[in-house]
């Protein structure tokens, strides 16, 4: 109850049907002076996150103790946080300790990561901070920083119960990081080192071997000695290096250079196995106002595998007969995610990712050799405050085969030529153009008739494709003898008759037309 600006809180007890229990109890005294204590038991971070409306909160449970004193313009506190057997999104924290306490404009901080038992990772710190209880324009204090973040030989194992996609990890992480300077100018010093490490990425599918980082902080810069790994084969590496100076930490500058050479980059099944190399090494330079990238990336072998390439709505040779849908081509997934800021000033000196000689793309009914390069762009958002980067020029389809599914017969095409244009924006799917022929070859004997062609002309774009049949030949054929030959490999007055040729083509339309609506509601194909 509050009255003249005193009141008391005498007790509030919130108990958890499970698991868990809150109380809360405080006075407010004539003068501004202040006391309370809040006290959290096993309180599970799943509820927490629901009513913080943060979904990343899904698992463990959070206990705290938190006492105040002196006055709202000078409080005293001192409080310990405990969270055991966390989950925050797809990162599990394992147990974490903290100490805190706060007087004189100062809060100091004393915690300890422990991942399956075993110390992780110790920190301190002393922070220049107001924290009175009453309305501040700014919190920090423009005087020095100190702090310190240890790992002696940190079993890199502990990385297995960090992030779910991280398995088979080995070999240990050393680092010792001290803080000084203040808000403005933060100075890091230290070193954080790994030797001959090893991990498998699920999401990836790759393994890496003699991993090695050696980063040292020299107060105003992060220099990147060396950071690499090895997937394959002794020469198939990665590495990147160079410096990051953060004199202003809210305008960082970038020295920095990354390169491949026949990394197995993606070995996943049934989604994609790619290896790459940098021609041109990657190199980003300048200040995250005006950062500059250079370099190329080349493809040099590749397997990108889809569900099906055409399904929506495409053959129009009747009222009977369409396909339906399609699996887009995230070829825009290729490029990694930036920070929008950096990329919004990011200038890019002719940036390409090339396709090598052996890249091809494929599906249950087609097998496409892949060509050609693209151009890395900037794409602004439609307000112009975000921005990413996206792929813009054309790859070429060099040759390969391509099966129609009608059901009644999947007859094969080989591909003449082929083009997906990409625009330079992510948010506009790339445009199909791809040409491809099948021949009927006449076998009956005493037949004059020369070989029978049919092209297949896939169009539109890989999120509506549309797909039509035409006669190679001239004179052309008519629709009902293209998909009787493609079907029977005869035309339809040599099935049925000329009588019945219409009611032939009509029932195999049906037919078709039938197969492939099963498709679209889900059927087996």
């Amino acid at each position: 109850m509050l009255r003249d600006g005193e009141g008391t809180l005498d007790s509030l007890v919130l108990v958890h049907t499970d698991t868990g229990r809150v109380a809360v109890r405080g006075r407010v005294a004539g003068a501004g002076a202040v006391s309370g204590r809040f006290d959290a038991q096993r309180v599970p971070l799943g509820d927490l996150g629901r009513l913080l409306r943060r979904s990343g909160l899904e698992r463990g449970s959070l206990s705290t103790q938190l006492a105040v004193a002196g006055t709202r313009e000078q409080p005293r506190i001192d409080g310990t946080v405990r969270v055991e057997d966390a989950v925050a999104g797809r990162v599990r924290l394992g147990d974490l300790f903290a100490e805190a306490r706060y007087d004189s404009l100062r809060l100091t901080l004393d915690g300890a990561l422990r991942v399956n038992g075993a110390p992780a990772v110790q920190a301190t710190a002393s922070l220049p901070l107001d924290l009175a209880l009453a309305t501040r324009s700014k919190r920090t204090i423009d005087e020095p920083l100190t702090g310190r973040i240890t790992a002696r030989k940190t079993d890199l194992s502990m990385l297995e119960s960090i992030f779910p996609d991280v398995t088979r990890a080995a070999g240990t992480l050393e680092s010792d990081v001290s803080l000084t300077g203040t808000w403005a100018r933060p100075r890091l010093r230290g070193q954080v080192r790994m030797d001959s490490a090893a991990l498998s990425l699920a999401n990836l599918g790759i393994r890496l071997e003699r991993a090695t980082a050696d980063i040292g902080l020299t107060g105003d810069s992060i220099l990147i000695r060396r950071f690499g790994a090895v997937s394959g084969t002794p020469t198939d590496t990665l590495g990147v290096s160079g410096v990051i100076d953060i004199a202003e930490i809210a305008r960082p500058a970038f020295n920095l250079r990354l390169a491949a050479n026949n990394f197995l980059a993606v070995d996943k099944a049934r989604t994609a196995t790619l290896t790459i190399s940098t021609p041109t090494p990657i190199s980003l330079t300048g200040s995250s106002e005006a950062a500059r990238l250079r370099g190329a990336v080349r493809v040099d072998r590749g397997r990108v595998y889809i569900s099906q390439l055409t399904q929506r709505r495409a053959l129009d040779l009747s009222d009977n007969l369409d396909l339906v849908d399609t699996t887009r081509l995230a070829m825009n997934a290729l490029l990694p995610s930036a920070p929008s800021a950096l990329v919004r000033n990011l200038q890019l000196d002719d940036v390409r990712i090339g396709i090598g000689d052996d890249v091809w793309l494929r599906s249950p009914e087609a097998n496409l050799k892949m060509g050609g390069q693209l151009r890395v762009t900037r794409s602004l958002s439609r307000d112009g405050r975000g921005a990413q980067l996206a792929l813009a020029d054309s790859l070429t389809v060099e040759r390969g085969t391509y099966q129609l599914n009608l059901g009644l017969a999947r007859p094969s095409f080989e591909v003449e030529r082929g083009l997906v244009r990409f625009f330079g924006d992510p948010d506009l799917a790339p445009s199909l153009d791809i040409a491809a022929l099948h021949t009927i070859r006449e076998t009956r004997a005493n037949s004059n008739q020369q070989n029978v062609r049919i092209r297949v002309n896939i169009a539109g774009t890989v999120d509506q494709p549309t797909l039509a049949l035409t006669s190679a030949d001239n004179p052309p054929l008519p629709e009902s003898d293209m998909l009787s030959y493609l079907v029977t490999g005869e035309p339809a007055y040599t099935v049925l008759g000329s009588t019945y040729a219409e009611q032939g083509a009509t029932l195999a339309l049906r037919l078709a037309g039938s197969y492939l609506s099963s498709r679209l509601a889900g059927g087996r194909f």
